[in-house]
């Protein structure tokens, strides 16, 4: 009898967490979105940049053609 109730329990214990395991992973996952701005000015001028990053914007690259032109790439959170 003893027996019994060992494997009823376990059995019940093992679908549970099967089911928790199953639940886990069947929720989808959002993908980010993000938008992005390019800035353009001279070389050294970062400060320009701080009024963007106080809002949310990072920078990821910058591209200078010339000694005075540069561009800032900048991207952030949807």
């Amino acid at each position: 009898m003893k027996h019994r109730k060992f494997w009823f329990v376990g059995t019940i214990a093992l679908l549970c967490a099967i089911g928790f395991g199953i639940s886990g992973h069947s929720k989808a996952v959002e993908s980010e979105r993000w938008e992005y701005q390019t800035v353009y000015g001279h070389p050294g001028q970062s400060t320009m940049l701080n009024p963007q990053g106080s809002v949310g914007w990072e920078l990821t690259a910058v591209s200078c053609q010339d000694a005075n032109q540069c561009a800032y790439f900048l991207k952030r959170r949807k």
